[in-house]
């Protein structure tokens, strides 16, 4: 509610907080597509809680030991750099390609591997 309050005192940019805002709805759907993904890899729900943990820390900070500014496959690959240009409201198509294409890659996985686990029973 902080950036919908801030209307009533001031004229804040529209764009740049819409922006923000898609931002962090791809962020956090691509989030629980992972999530989804490794819980179905398991039975036990603390295994899944870990292993999303640990796979999620890695793509956030997998650009963080690249150590120069240069593009890289790291920085590509990281969930943050795709995340900071959208909060900057910086509206790039590649950002948006990648979130749509990490939570459909994790969906599809998920299903493959329900299917299979179904398969097997």
């Amino acid at each position: 509610w902080m950036p919908f309050s801030l209307y009533l005192g001031t004229q804040p940019d529209t764009g740049k907080t819409l922006s923000g805002l898609l931002g962090l709805f791809l962020l956090l759907s691509a989030l629980c597509a992972a999530g989804i993904f490794m819980s179905s890899l398991t039975d036990n729900p603390v295994i899944a809680a870990i292993s999303t943990f640990g796979l999620l820390l890695l793509l956030w900070i997998i650009n963080n030991n690249t150590g120069n500014n240069s593009v890289s496959a790291f920085q590509y690959l990281s969930l943050t750099s795709h995340f900071s240009s959208l909060q900057r409201g910086i509206f790039r198509s590649a950002d948006i390609a990648y979130y749509l294409l990490f939570i459909v890659f994790f969906l599809g996985l998920t299903i493959r591997q329900l299917e299979t686990r179904r398969l097997q029973n």
